[in-house]
């Protein structure tokens, strides 16, 4: 479109077919790192803060299109960086939490309660003896 040139909505060139490749492929680095985000727990907030740190730093990438709450179109880095923070933290510390009914006596199902005998069992079952989650 020339310079100073009236915007008509239909009358743009179409995008070069490298800024559609690169288009697709910051799309789904995004949606990657959203997974990784997800699935690990672990590392979560260092991940997440250490690339909000580094786009701020200046290491620059195209974005794809990135929209506000309120459906406005995001176009400076600082308002996309927001958004993005804005969503992983709705993400990792959501607000309807389901509420923790303690279950009242008697009331597990079971017969009996838990025997000696089977606490030895599981005991012996675990690797080299060891309480779940010791690496």
């Amino acid at each position: 479109m020339a310079k100073g040139a009236p915007y008509l909505p239909g009358n743009t060139p179409a995008p070069p077919s490298h800024f559609t490749c690169s288009h697709q492929l910051i799309s789904s680095g995004w949606e990657e790192f959203g997974e990784v985000m997800e699935k690990d727990f672990c590392t979560t907030s260092r991940r997440f803060w250490s690339t909000i740190r580094r786009l701020a730093r200046g290491k620059r990438c195209s974005t794809d299109t990135v929209y506000s709450g309120d459906g406005v179109l995001l176009t400076s880095t600082r308002d996309v960086v927001g958004r993005w923070a804005e969503y992983f933290e709705g993400l990792l510390n959501p607000t309807n939490m389901p509420s923790i009914v303690e279950a009242e006596p008697g009331d597990s199902g079971l017969g009996s309660p838990i025997s000696g005998v089977e606490v030895g069992k599981v005991v012996k079952k675990l690797l080299g003896g060891r309480a779940p989650g010791v690496g």
